[in-house]
């Protein structure tokens, strides 16, 4: 067991007992100086679990017994090579001076992306304090300094976001549709007598996602009423009819700079995009909520007045079919606040249609093929345009059945029974081989790429699939962002952390430990 928190007495006893363990060896004992090393000196120092199993994972490296065969080498490159025994003093000396002075990706277990994007975070930092000490437009503003002032692009920008973002997620004024948002419904009395006329389980009534729909769209309103009270006194400031407040020119100076205000960060999702894909995307992510509400409302409207009826937002026939079902087809992870919250309702749901208790269930992970469905979002994804209703996508029968596997996985699978398709990750540090479903390196200069669906399928724990003799899976940690750093919670996981994945791989998973494989909720760009 690892051992984590020791003060300095009890750190010395267990290292005494460990040099006293190995003293008694008749041969190198690797695995207590890899306990030794990564657990007990470095152990109380990394305290995350996925950073101390990259630690152990490189020491392994360098503590096991092929480093005593003659011409062992580190690194594949043949660079970093182990001293022969034969070799003289003037010979090592010449060996050593031969290492480069800057160490390789390979010697970490890395591939060369890693260094690129390591350049790229040196450059960003550098680009970021030269543009900390100039003044505060930028030269693409520059370019118009003769032409508009700085009040009027920071208030041209502000009107823009205005238009672009609602003032909540479903308070949309509709002159010809008679709308019902999501809380009107839950208070109507006939949606109280349904619920009171509901016996056993009931998916509309007992699902705890209406738990977690509620209480996104609460964040997304609470962050939406900032941002655009903001709005309007950044234009009254400008305008000259407010009083330029401390919070309000922090506001003003981030515009100019195109970086989020520190007063939306507050109040915002965890998010490395610059301000303006960061409304791109915080508008995606309102409509896609905003939808999953009128769906729910229009399904539980037919359950108590089947006789009645629900207009909702008009849209195109073409985006989105006939309402079946009060959930998303695909769950768009991305888009909400607290994701652990909706992982966490996938399972309460299990457990409650099962009479289980929910410390008993846990997912099985499996890796849909390349659908078109998933095709379209990230197709979508890079215009930034209606992202939200590749989630919706109702499942997409072929009127022309083709005999073809890899056409015929063109078409969305229906919704599962239990769990949920998860739509919209990234694979950072490795890529998805699609004819084999299992982990591959990256091509070079490609550090990010896109993530089939995989359905989260709760299952109970003692009834989890056996292991296959040979399959080997790597657990791949998935974060919000690819900062991978938040804070520390009482649980003992970052903020930025959310769930391990479990992905096949037809390698160690060691391999994929040192390249530093994880999946991603989201981009920076």
């Amino acid at each position: 067991m690892p051992v984590i928190g020791l003060d300095r007495f009890q750190s010395r006893v267990a290292i005494l007992n460990l040099e006293m363990l190995i003293s008694q060896e008749t041969e190198i004992p690797w695995t207590a100086l890899r306990y030794l090393t990564g657990e007990v000196v470095y152990g109380g120092r990394v305290t995350d679990h996925w950073d101390r199993r990259c630690l152990n994972c490189t020491l392994s490296n360098f503590y096991n017994p092929d480093i005593l065969n003659e011409g062992f080498c580190f690194s594949t490159d043949g660079v970093y090579c182990m001293i022969s025994e034969s070799m003289d003093f003037l010979q090592c000396i010449n060996s050593i001076e031969s290492i480069p002075d800057r160490d390789s990706p390979g010697i970490f277990g890395m591939q060369d992306n890693a260094e690129k994007a390591y350049l790229g975070n040196q450059a960003k930092s550098f680009m970021t304090t030269i543009k900390s000490i100039e003044p505060r437009l930028s030269a693409g503003v520059q370019t118009f300094r003769e032409q508009r002032s700085e009040g009027e692009i920071v208030f041209e920008k502000a009107e823009s976001i205005l238009k672009k973002l609602p003032e909540t997620v479903e308070g949309i004024q509709e002159s010809d549709d008679t709308f019902l948002d999501l809380a009107g419904l839950l208070a109507l009395p006939t949606w109280t007598a349904y619920v009171q006329s509901v016996k056993g389980y009931d998916s509309l009534v007992h699902s705890a996602l209406l738990v977690i729909l509620r209480q996104e769209i609460s964040r997304f309103n609470r962050l939406l009423s900032v941002v655009c009270s903001s709005l309007h006194s950044l234009c009254l400031v400008v305008k000259g009819q407010m009083i330029l407040t401390d919070t309000l020119e922090e506001t003003y100076n981030s515009f100019l700079s195109m970086k989020m205000p520190k007063l939306w960060q507050q109040h915002s999702y965890e998010s490395c995009k610059p301000l303006a894909s960061w409304i791109d995307d915080l508008a995606e992510r309102v409509n896609f909520f905003r939808t999953w509400s009128r769906q729910f409302t229009a399904i539980a409207q037919k359950r108590i007045s089947p006789g009645k009826t629900l207009k909702l937002t008009p849209r195109k026939a073409s985006q989105l079919q006939e309402i079946d079902s009060p959930e998303p087809y695909s769950f768009w992870l991305s888009a909400f606040f607290f994701p652990q919250g909706l992982l966490t309702a996938l399972l309460q749901n299990h457990a409650r249609k099962n009479s289980l208790s929910v410390d008993n269930v846990t997912f099985e992970f499996h890796v849909q093929p390349f659908t078109k469905l998933t095709k379209e979002f990230f197709s979508v994804r890079k215009h930034q345009s209606n992202i939200w209703l590749q989630a919706f996508k109702h499942p997409d029968p072929d009127p022309d059945p083709d005999p073809d596997p890899e056409r015929a996985r063109t078409h969305h699978p229906a919704p599962p029974d239990n769990g949920a398709f998860l739509l919209g990750l990234y694979l950072d540090g490795a890529c998805w081989d699609h004819e084999n479903q299992v982990l591959q390196d990256s091509s070079v200069g490609q550090r990010y790429s896109e993530m089939p669906e995989i359905l989260f399928l709760p299952v109970q724990v003692d009834r989890m699939s056996a292991e296959l003799p040979g399959k080997r899976v790597y657990e791949c940690p998935l974060y919000r962002t690819s900062q991978r750093a938040g804070t520390l919670t009482s649980t003992g996981h970052s903020t930025n952390f959310v769930i391990p994945v479990n992905l096949p791989t037809h390698v160690a998973a060691s391999y994929w430990v040192t390249r530093g494989v994880a999946l991603l909720c989201q981009l920076d760009d």
